[in-house]
């Protein structure tokens, strides 16, 4: 079921977390085990008719014909129209927004999360969209960070989402500042919710 809440009234969010809260990933298919119940999306509006995209290809079944071990994974543009076309911007071995993430200016941010032989692999990543300079690169020891959907306010900056709890068992609505790499956490959840946005007016619907 679909609901909104407008974000000036967001502190009576924790009350409501009894009812649960809760880009182009053109097939998603990760190849290594990814956090439960993650949905691994990140995407931007790239045209002003909402046809044209940008985000994070993370799964094309072609890249088999070239090799057995060959990825492309990166940022890649696409028209939401007849017929699609995709476009490939900018490709790196590690460009996998597997715990989602925010495009805010030109700063993309986002969480790559695996799982290799039962040791998780989290790490934070900043790039420059104007030249896909790398501006970090870290290891983080938590699961906290690794989000199922976000979403960002009017304001630009403010990005609230679903976040894994620091176990990885559970779900919780966040506000997350990934410059500063903190955290606020506004109520449990009951369920993990896919796809999350906020209005002009400030409403948050997920």
């Amino acid at each position: 079921m679909r609901k909104k809440y407008t974000l000036s009234r967001i502190g009576a969010v924790a009350l409501l977390a009894s009812y649960a809260f809760g880009g182009a990933n053109a097939q998603v298919r990760a190849t290594q085990q990814s956090a439960p119940s993650i949905s691994n999306t990140i995407m931007r509006v790239a045209s002003e008719d909402g046809r044209k995209l940008w985000g994070n290809v993370l799964f094309d079944n072609r890249w088999a014909s070239v090799s057995q071990d060959y990825y492309a994974y990166g940022w890649y543009e696409f028209m939401a129209k007849n017929p699609v076309k995709v476009k490939q911007l900018y490709v790196e071995d590690f460009f996998r927004a597997t715990g989602s993430g925010a495009w805010i200016g030109n700063n993309l941010y986002f969480i790559m999360y695996q799982n290799f032989w039962g040791v998780d692999m989290i790490y934070y990543y900043k790039y420059n969209t104007d030249t896909w300079e790398k501006l970090a690169e870290k290891s983080i020891d938590n699961k906290s960070f690794i989000a199922n959907e976000t979403a960002i306010a009017p304001d630009g900056s403010t990005v609230y989402g679903d976040f894994l709890n620091s176990e990885g068992n559970g779900d919780e609505l966040c506000i997350v500042d990934y410059e500063k790499m903190t955290r606020t956490k506004i109520g449990d959840l009951r369920h993990s919710y896919v796809a999350m946005g906020v209005t002009k007016q400030g409403v948050l619907y997920v």
